[in-house]
């Protein structure tokens, strides 16, 4: 009967607890921004640049032209004399308002991508 009495209070407090994380998770998600409202959080892109072949400039000069409303993109190498450093000062002057750019940073991980 013991036995009995603990599996129905562990049901039950079971069944209150996926209760009460529902209703959380409803009361979380039904808040939304009102209708209307034009807030943008402000957003930083980190790119890691290594080398720079004939799509880098493509996709960076996209990212320079998002019509969101309050970004910036951050492009970094570890190497001050990579080949990309030339093309990257190029956009920074092009994109002034956007890009800050970061040569010579220290890597932070003993793991470097490779081309391949």
């Amino acid at each position: 009967m013991v036995v009995l009495a603990i599996l129905v209070t562990l049901i039950g407090g079971s069944l209150c607890v996926y209760a009460a994380g529902g209703w959380f998770a409803w009361q979380f998600h039904r808040r939304t921004a009102p209708s209307g409202s034009s807030f943008q959080p402000p957003v930083s892109i980190l790119v890691p640049v290594s080398g720079f072949d004939d799509t880098t400039w493509e996709c960076l000069t996209a990212l320079c032209r998002q019509d969101y409303a309050d970004y910036e993109v951050l492009i970094g190498t570890t190497d001050p004399r990579d080949p990309a450093a030339g093309p990257l000062r190029r956009l920074a002057a092009a994109y002034p308002e956007r890009v800050r750019l970061f040569l010579g940073l220290p890597p932070v991980a003993p793991i470097t991508r490779t081309a391949s």
